[in-house]
């Protein structure tokens, strides 16, 4: 078996690569989205996808989230 190149950016095979195609929302609100890491491997990624689309957001991958609440509560950086 060969290993595909992929992009750095979106992970997607360099062939499949939507880079091109991800504009950046400029939200104000932060968002944080929470991905398992089994759904990090799956092949459309929409998580990665959709924090690459907005200018202000943050993907976190594991399924315990220890310092959560303080990272909620505190000011934006």
């Amino acid at each position: 078996m060969t290993n595909r190149l992929t992009c750095s950016r979106c992970l997607r095979p360099q062939t499949h690569c939507l880079c091109a195609y991800i504009g950046c929302i400029p939200n104000q609100t932060h968002v944080l989205v929470l991905q398992h890491p089994e759904e990090h491997k799956h092949p459309l990624n929409t998580a990665r996808l959709a924090v690459l689309g907005l200018q202000n957001a943050e993907l976190l991958i594991g399924e315990s989230f220890p310092d959560l609440v303080s990272r909620l509560t505190s000011s934006p950086a």
